[in-house]
């Protein structure tokens, strides 16, 4: 009887302590499985509406390069001053000139439409003062200028808008401008991006220029993320009118969804099914992009998560409960000997006062005692010997650099004092004197570390000595982003490489330098964060091949400052845009 009474109890503990806690967790997991899937939606789903905003930027960014043709090309910046200055009749003088800068406008435009993106159909103009209610509008492959005479523009509500566009900001319109003309081709839908453009000598406004763009910017977008079944994708313009839908069930007026924040993931009703609207606004423009994924998705792979989950572990409870009941005891004896010893070693004991690892009853713990003994004496040894060395080796060598690299600098900041001194510069001359005091300083300081923010400060006064010298040939900007100007840095890191890029890239016939010191975090596609510290300049290119030669010491020193403080960091040239010589580093965040 006594033997049956303990099976039994023994049944019934071992019921109780298996299947107990697993129907417990199973009905919590049951409550917040389904909220915890939402939260995983959101995150995944930012991604894609990051993604999407990203490349609608990027489209839409490259468009703006038409709004500035006047700044580079004379045929259309005369175009632009012509209409807007002299009123079209029908004089023969006024005919003829209308004809002459048209025809010139017209190539430069064609050139400009064919070379570029599809997606651009067409660029009109209209004047701010004379030819009142005209566009000008040349369509892409067309050979005529449409001019356009609408005597009701100036009541259109986008007009009121246009007039009142600040410089630098764009109006986004749902269709075309010339929708009402004749002449106008209406081949695909389009819709208008319309910016203010200034006179280039007197900047005023002279006009306002608009380019039509093709509504396969946002199908195409759509094809850059795979959307689940039934799920759809709305774009909006800043204005909140609908721009395009993946489905016309989802084209409807933002306010049907109410107020969105970005990525919530709000349950809305949309023609009789349950959706969840996740929506992003797009930062450079202000269009409003929203993705729609269908409730039923989310419960279906809910259920089936859930159930797999519960049959997993329910399977893993029994094995681990087998396995655990078998292995137990040889476990927990080889672990408590080898956890004692590695207390002991944490603890700081002398190798001599530790007992060694005894064998293990298991092969594989046995194993690990003996690798875990040869570990730490190699780790001893290491710290005592090679690790300290090491550091002074590499302190040697930072200060050896430190020593080259002020005398040169000095010595160019002196030579440059002197020669304001002889041309009879006394304020230009007081002005650097007080900047040379505060580099002094900087330079005096004890220490061989700094921050950027001071390190900046520091190169602010040099460009501030060098302005004086080169007076308007030198423009320079520096930007650091925030967050990250207490970043320690060598002292003297950059300012090598700001003096070279003066010193080689200043033009030798007179000409100017724009100069570019930016600092911002980047992170790679892993996520692992980085620092980006560039410094460009427009002058006379770099030649890769001189820039480590002998004679370059402050380069090929900055190089290996940085290779001692961040081993793990990189530091290369290379050219960007209008940049000839761009000096990339890039440090690790640890």
């Amino acid at each position: 009887m006594k033997k049956h009474s303990l099976k039994v109890s023994l049944y019934y503990v071992f019921t109780g302590s298996v299947f107990m806690p697993f129907i417990i967790i199973s009905l919590i997991i049951s409550y917040f499985f389904h909220n915890q899937l939402l939260d995983n939606y959101k995150i995944n789903n930012q991604i894609i509406l990051q993604t999407l905003s990203n490349y609608l930027d990027s489209s839409i960014q490259d468009s703006e390069r038409f709004f500035f043709l006047y700044l580079f090309d004379t045929n259309v910046s005369r175009f632009y001053r012509s209409v807007n200055k002299n009123e079209i009749n029908d004089s023969q003088e006024s005919l003829y000139k209308y004809v002459r800068d048209s025809a010139r406008y017209r190539i430069s435009l064609n050139n400009y439409l064919t070379m570029f993106n599809s997606y651009y159909k067409g660029i009109g103009f209209i004047p701010e003062n004379a030819n009142k209610n005209s566009c000008f509008y040349l369509q892409r492959y067309e050979s005529n200028i449409i001019w356009y005479q609408n005597e009701d523009m100036d009541t259109e509500k986008w007009y009121q808008e246009m007039i009142n566009l600040p410089l630098g900001k764009a109006l986004f319109l749902p269709e075309s401008i010339m929708k009402g003309c004749g002449e106008y081709q209406d081949a695909e839908d389009v819709f208008c991006m319309l910016r203010v453009t200034n006179h280039l000598e007197t900047a005023s406004r002279q006009g306002y220029t608009f380019l039509e763009l093709s509504d396969t910017i946002f199908s195409n977008l759509a094809k850059e993320v795979s959307l689940p079944a039934g799920a759809g994708l709305a774009i909006y313009f800043p204005d909140g009118t609908p721009a395009y839908a993946t489905d016309d069930k989802f084209m409807f007026d933002k306010n049907a969804l109410g107020e969105l924040t970005d990525v919530e993931g709000k349950r809305v009703k949309i023609n009789g099914g349950s959706y969840y609207a996740y929506s992003m606004k797009e930062e450079q423009y202000g269009f409003l992009i929203c993705y729609l994924l269908p409730q039923s998705i989310v419960w279906k792979q809910a259920n089936e998560t859930y159930l797999s989950i519960l049959l997993i572990w329910f399977c893993s409870i029994i094995i681990s409960f087998v396995i655990f009941a078998g292995l137990s005891k040889r476990i927990s004896i080889s672990t408590g000997r080898i956890m004692e010893y590695i207390k002991k070693y944490r603890l700081g004991d002398e190798k001599k006062e530790r007992n060694l690892l005894p064998e293990m009853s298991i092969a594989e713990f046995d194993n690990i005692s003996a690798a875990l003994t040869e570990m730490t004496d190699k780790i001893t040894n290491l710290v005592e010997h090679e690790y300290i060395w090491k550091i002074n080796q590499q302190m040697a060598e930072y200060k050896a650099m430190q020593a080259e690299i002020n005398p040169h600098f000095f010595n160019n900041v002196m030579n440059s004092l002197l020669a304001l001194n002889r041309i009879g510069e006394k304020e230009n001359l007081e002005k650097g004197i007080l900047n040379l005091s505060r580099m002094f300083r900087y330079t005096c300081e004890h220490g061989y570390e700094s921050t950027i923010e001071k390190e900046c400060h520091f190169i602010e006064s040099y460009l501030i000595l060098e302005k004086v010298r080169f007076e308007e040939r030198l423009h320079y900007q520096i930007s650091i982003e925030e967050g990250l100007r207490e970043f320690p840095i060598p002292k003297l890191l950059l300012q090598p490489v700001v003096e070279n890029a003066i010193r080689h890239g200043m033009p030798r016939d007179g000409g100017c330098i724009k100069l570019l010191l930016q600092v911002c975090g980047v992170s790679d596609r892993s996520g692992k964060k980085y620092i980006w510290i560039m410094i460009a300049n427009n002058g006379t290119p770099y030649r890769e091949k001189e820039l480590y030669l002998e004679g370059r010491v402050g380069i090929r020193s900055v190089k290996e400052r940085l290779m001692i403080t961040y081993p793990d960091s990189l530091f290369w040239y290379d050219r960007k845009g209008e940049f000839q010589t761009v000096c990339n580093m890039l440090i690790p965040v640890t």
